[in-house]
């Protein structure tokens, strides 16, 4: 696995994790193996995800990524997996925690996947699977729902799976928290550019780039290869 992330001054400025948990109830935030568990998303992992703890190569992603989301950041990154390293189980599991840390304060996640079927749908199914067990399932006040087949709420927070491929009707939706490009190998660059990159045009949410990198003309390797000049300019 390798990941690159390049951060940008963002509009909405700094947030700190104390902001998003100051909406939730005092006397949840009272229990402290609660506030372990929503305070990092290493510690969520290995404490509510029985069975499914990531390991380390994959926190180190998801860390910066909350980081990114929480702070404000709006930073960009391009995160490859080999296949079979468990891309799908990291992505589920940050959406998992973003979605119980923002149910109070809301939010509106955005994850893209070549196609509706099989891909976005089997992503939004790990999701509801995790978010059903035990631990997440206390944490989410109400549960979490399925609504219109696409979107998976908790409380006032939602992460919407879309189909990228050429002709999906996409368009209309804001990702204010996280906007991700999933298996961007497989995403048309010009789609992204159209459909998805506007999404976050307005709210400098943090934007994730997933996949296999196979060829240099995929929307994956461009970000990645936008990302290490940006780095190489720092």
């Amino acid at each position: 696995m390798t990941s690159r992330g390049v951060g940008e001054s963002g509009s909405r400025g700094g947030e700190e994790n104390g902001g998003v948990l100051s909406d939730w109830p005092t006397g949840r935030l009272a229990d402290s193996a609660l506030r372990r568990l929503i305070g990092d998303v290493g510690t969520f992992s290995r404490a509510a995800m029985e069975g499914y703890g990531l390991r380390p190569y994959q926190i180190e992603p998801a860390r910066a990524i909350v980081e990114s989301v929480e702070r404000g950041l709006g930073r960009s990154f391009a995160v490859v997996f080999s296949r079979q390293a468990g891309k799908d189980e990291a992505l589920a599991q940050t959406l998992a925690f973003l979605l119980l840390r923002r149910q109070f304060t809301g939010g509106e996640a955005v994850v893209a996947a070549p196609t509706f079927r099989p891909q976005a749908a089997l992503m939004r199914d790990r999701l509801l699977r995790r978010l059903a067990l035990p631990a997440p399932a206390k944490l989410a006040i109400g549960g979490a729902r399925l609504r219109e087949g696409y979107a998976v709420e908790v409380g006032l927070a939602s992460a919407r799976f879309l189909s990228a491929a050429p002709g999906a009707n996409a368009r209309g939706q804001t990702a204010d928290l996280l906007l991700v490009a999933n298996e961007a190998q497989d995403i048309r660059p010009e789609t992204w550019d159209a459909v998805f990159d506007p999404m976050a045009a307005s709210t400098n949410a943090t934007t994730v780039f997933l996949g296999t990198v196979w060829s240099t003309e995929t929307l994956l390797a461009r970000q990645m290869a936008f990302l290490a000049a940006q780095e190489r300019e720092d």
